[in-house]
């Protein structure tokens, strides 16, 4: 083994360890580290036998780049550079599939002189016809071995390969041969592919290599998974913070054209467009002319003014019709548009409209294709919304604080996501911020039963529901508003819940209703509803902000049930459902110090199933476990939910801690378990010597029998073992020796 990278993999060890390991785990480490260079090539050998240590390391070298923070291009890059260098081929293609779904384009290089590669990076390879080389008969694992001259429709995307020596050897890399690794994203979807060819040692790379390839590949494409979802998320928040920049001029300003000049600044330099323009519609010469702009630095065209109507330019039909426009590729674009700017590649004009009047329209150009999407879309669609009111002379300020507080309850509720993980705290938070921002007075949400059936009321503020009114769970589909919505997965509005044909499940002196879907992609969490006792209290800005909101509800909620799950699997012992040994040591210490400190009783028991080994030993492991779980559950069953504390506290002992109350009523409990475990029905019980299951039980309780937990214990298992010595299937209160 090379030392530099057995030291470089004890150092990647050594992070692992920092950043997941137990502290036992930590002390174990270095206590061994003389020995882990035998151990580590022992377990190579073993668990590895196929691979050797530097193929080990590459993958450790390709985790390390993927930890940095750099762009997407970068990582790309050396995941090329990765493959060149180690993985020994002269030549070394990446290509990614565009946001368009459609095409690949070549995104890295490595092994191609430029203008090569320049050439490749502008054609798009159509995805149909790289699905058509993915051929059964060119797979090797997950990758495509094409051994023959690449089909006619593949050649204006490909290379002029370098001549070899002709060679009947099928181990020798040929002219023709290609290896093409694809990287999967979700749903097995080929979100893009690596290209590689002339290997160094001129030979067809080796099962090893092939799987060292993929590897890359399936890193590669966690990386643009991940990269993409983070880009995203910044992006969104880069359009919230323009957003609130733009309603701080608004309500600060007192200048339209102050406002104007400040919006379209703002909007080129924050998201890089090439220029950003506001051209007002003169309503009585039918023209347009720009009033604000961002871009270009000559503004003598200010006052031009351009005719409306069809035919016209994009912004110019826009300012008639009304409905925006969003043009990804203006080389496609089969109307006329002569741009402000040379080099734009893709452009929109947004109408800005004020109770169903064109009062101007945004104009956008970009470098770039296929830039609008729905995000953009909803943005500008609100920027033109926001700037419709300010150009009615500034008349809609409850308008623009609804959207102020839209943003900064969106910021506390993004806040919420990661630092607020209990679900029933989560859950009346958001109620609260809902309230409180938006004066929601009866808030609910709805969660959505495991079988996807039911709806659940989690948390509600405000309702008043009529006495002896029980809330049951909704029917999907089938019952309420909420139940139609989480079937539909859409918005529903209720002016008047008396009209709605489907019953509501109502608070007391209810008349309208406006319940939203809660949803994580395709997935509906649940519903969150809003009541109101005014007939048609919500309107289309309400739907809009409810819906707004969803998503990261949805987020929030899904990061809470992921806590809770693992929580859960933390503190619980995995065969029986009992709390485990850790969680009833923790528990153990708080109960009997609660105790202690409040002078309250406190009784620990400890319960032994008899002559375990003998019905395990004798009918096998899988019986002994299902009289474990009997066991388990009994003891669930006999005590106080939500007070005491059952947990396995190992092998076949099991504990209950059980705070506020005396030994007579522990031993009371205690009988109720034995008589019951007494009463269970196994097979091949006769073989047992009392010819039944049975449990011996100890009890003791704080203080008299113990003040620490190791001393209560103590006392409760050797109140136990009288049990076991006295004739088993018995309980015995701890009595100190005279």
């Amino acid at each position: 083994m090379e030392r530099a990278k057995d030291k470089e993999l004890i150092k990647s060890f050594r992070e692992f360890l920092e950043q997941r390991g137990s502290t036992e785990l930590k002390a174990c480490f270095i206590n061994c580290l003389p020995e882990l260079d035998r151990l580590f090539e022992e377990f190579l050998k073993t668990y590895f036998p196929a691979w050797e240590l530097a193929e080990l390391s590459k993958i450790f070298e390709v985790s390390q780049i993927l930890r940095h923070n750099v762009s997407v291009e970068q990582l790309m890059q050396e995941l090329v550079r990765l493959v060149h260098d180690y993985l020994g081929f002269r030549i070394v293609l990446l290509s990614l599939l565009t946001e368009d779904g459609q095409h690949y384009r070549r995104v890295a290089y490595i092994g191609l002189p430029w203008e090569t590669f320049e050439r490749l990076s502008r054609q798009l390879i159509p995805k149909k016809v790289i699905t058509e080389l993915f051929l059964e008969r060119y797979r090797i694992s997950k990758s495509f071995f094409i051994r023959e001259k690449v089909p006619p429709q593949m050649e204006p995307f490909t290379y002029t390969p370098t001549p070899k020596e002709k060679s009947d050897d099928p181990a020798q890399w040929k002219k023709d041969d290609m290896l093409v690794v694809p990287i999967y994203g979700d749903a097995e979807e080929i979100i893009g592919f690596f290209t590689v060819d002339e290997p160094v040692d001129g030979k067809v790379p080796t099962k090893t290599k092939i799987t060292t390839l993929e590897i890359f590949s399936a890193l590669a494409g966690l990386t643009i998974k991940n990269y993409n979802f983070y880009r995203d998320l910044q992006e969104k928040l880069i359009r919230s913070k323009v957003l609130f920049e733009i309603s701080s001029f608004i309500n600060s300003a007192l200048d339209l054209d102050e406002i104007l000049r400040q919006t379209t600044r703002t909007i080129r330099e924050n998201l890089g467009y090439l220029w950003v323009g506001v051209l007002m519609k003169d309503e009585r010469t039918e023209t347009l002319y720009v009033r604000a702009q961002s871009g270009l630095e000559d503004e003598r065209f200010k006052g031009v003014r351009f005719e409306t109507g069809k035919d016209r330019g994009m912004a110019a039909e826009v300012a008639i019709t009304g409905r925006c426009r969003f043009v990804n590729d203006l080389e496609k674009y089969d109307g006329p548009y002569i741009p402000f700017i040379e080099g734009a590649q893709s452009a929109s004009a947004i109408p800005i409209k004020k109770r169903g009047r064109v009062l101007g329209v945004i104009d956008i150009e970009s470098k770039d294709k296929n830039v609008f999407g729905p995000e953009e879309r909803k943005f500008f669609r609100t920027v033109a919304n926001q700037l419709g009111g300010a150009i009615e002379n500034f008349q809609t300020n409850e308008k623009l604080k609804k959207e102020l507080n839209i943003r900064t309850a969106l910021s506390e509720l993004t806040n919420l996501i990661s630092s607020v993980l209990e679900l029933d705290r989560l859950l009346r938070t958001i109620l609260d911020l809902l309230r409180s921002f938006f004066s929601y007075w009866d808030v609910a949400i709805y969660l959505m039963s495991e079988d996807g059936q039911e709806l659940i009321l989690k948390s509600y503020v405000g309702y008043e529901f009529e006495e002896k009114t029980e809330v049951k769970p909704l029917k999907v589909g089938k019952d309420g508003i909420q139940g139609i919505v989480a079937a539909t997965g859409k918005p529903l509005n209720i002016g008047d819940v008396r009209l709605f044909p489907i019953r509501s499940v109502c608070g007391k002196d209810v008349k309208s209703e406006l319940a939203v879907p809660i949803k994580k992609g395709n997935k509906i969490m649940g519903v969150l509803d809003i009541q109101s006792p005014k007939l048609n209290a919500f309107d289309d800005e309400d739907v809009r902000t409810l819906e707004m909101f969803a998503p990261h509800i949805a987020i929030a909620i899904d990061n809470a049930q992921l806590y809770e799950k693992m929580r859960e699997l933390a503190i619980t012992d995995g065969m029986t459902g009992l709390y485990n040994y850790r969680h009833f040591m923790q528990t153990l210490h708080r109960e009997l110090n609660r105790a202690l400190r409040f002078g309250h009783p406190l009784v620990l028991m400890m319960l032994d199933i008899d002559d375990f080994k003998i019905y395990n030993d004798t009918l096998g492991h899988p019986a002994g476990d299902e009289a474990l779980k009997a066991v388990a559950n009994i003891m669930l069953k006999s005590v106080r939910a939500e007070i005491d504390f059952p947990a396995r506290y190992g092998g076949e002992e099991f504990a209950i801690i059980l705070p506020e109350i005396d030994k007579k009523k522990a031993a009371r409990i205690a009988e109720r378990i034995r008589k019951r475990v007494e009463a269970i029905e196994l097979p091949g019980l006769d073989k047992l010597p009392l010819k039944k299951l049975s449990v011996s039980i100890g009890l003791a309780s704080a203080p008299e029998d113990g003040e620490s937990p190791a001393r209560l214990i103590k006392s409760a298992d050797q109140a136990l073992y009288r049990a076991k010595c006295e004739g088993k299937n018995r309980v015995i209160i701890f009595e100190k020796q005279k």
